[in-house]
């Protein structure tokens, strides 16, 4: 893998909760992004990954909005960090009065 992946955790989960049934879209990032002029880590220092002969390598050009793949708005987004996902969290949980994490 690359060096901004991280190994998989067990963790324990002590009390009941909620999981999403689809992943988070394009169009629903789109609108968090569009809400807050959020920037990604992807796009500040060009951390999206496509293959390159079979390798995961790192290009700059590429990003949520254009991952160097076709996506639809209903696509699940990519090329966004863990803390992309926790600043999307945070604004859902402020949008919806639910509280959200990752």
């Amino acid at each position: 893998g690359l060096p901004n992946e991280r190994p998989a955790e067990t963790r324990e989960i002590p009390t009941a909760l909620g999981i999403s049934d689809t992943e988070i879209t394009v169009e629903q990032f789109g609108n968090f992004v569009e809400d807050t002029a959020y920037v990604t880590e992807a796009e500040k220092n060009g951390t999206c990954a496509s293959l390159s002969n079979g390798r995961p390598q790192f290009n700059e050009k590429l990003s949520w909005k254009n991952p160097g793949f076709k996506q639809s708005e209903s696509s699940p987004v990519v090329c966004v960090s863990y803390n992309d996902a926790q600043a999307y969290a945070e604004w859902l949980t402020q949008k919806s009065g639910f509280k959200y994490s990752i």
